[in-house]
């Protein structure tokens, strides 16, 4: 697999980053589409990591997020754990607005 982005130092650490509306959303793509075949399979092509591999956050709608902010978010992971800056499917945190505004969720 090929791609352009190179946040570490390990090249064979790869970046993919998209952004849904919703935890149960994303969880049903993962894990009950085509993709979840793909996913099982993930140890045929990536070595398991000991630092946390995926992180969920919410953002601002129309908002686009960078790769530093998903190294920060999993970094926070890595610290603390699952907070609701920062999360994972296992531990998941929802936001609740009262602004009018919507949010997206990041992974």
């Amino acid at each position: 697999m090929r791609t352009s982005l190179r946040p570490y130092e390990d090249e064979r650490i790869i970046v993919n980053m998209s952004v849904w509306e919703s935890v149960d959303a994303l969880f049903k793509y993962a894990y009950y589409s085509d993709h979840a075949e793909l996913y099982r399979r993930r140890t045929d092509w990536f070595v398991k990591m000991t630092t946390p591999a995926v992180a969920l956050w919410w953002i601002e709608a129309g908002h686009i997020p960078t790769v530093a902010e998903a190294k920060e978010k999993l970094a926070l992971i890595e610290q603390y754990g699952a907070t609701p800056l920062a999360f994972t499917f296992k531990q998941r945190f929802t936001i609740e607005r009262n602004d009018g505004c919507s949010t997206q969720l990041i992974t």
